[in-house]
């Protein structure tokens, strides 16, 4: 990993890390698809919601401090908390 992709995985952390980042994070995760199957026969609605769950995805790789699975179960379970 080269500087600036340490910095970029630093700043997400930082940003992401924080209660009201995870807050954040979790409405995109909610509002964006991330956990429900995408319901659509429409091959161009279904790559644009693919593209938006995408961006959540690539947010919480960037933003973890753990693993990408730890962090992805951690999000689950703030989600069924309802937070």
């Amino acid at each position: 990993m080269n500087a600036i992709e340490k910095q970029r995985k630093l700043d997400y952390g930082w940003t992401f890390g924080t209660e009201q980042g995870k807050n954040v994070l979790a409405d995109l995760a909610n509002r964006y698809n991330m956990f429900a199957p995408h319901k659509t026969r429409d091959p161009i609605e279904m790559a644009f919601l693919e593209g938006q769950r995408s961006v959540v995805l690539d947010i919480i790789e960037a933003a973890a401090t753990t693993n990408f699975e730890e962090r992805k179960q951690q999000i689950l379970g703030e989600l069924k908390d309802g937070r």
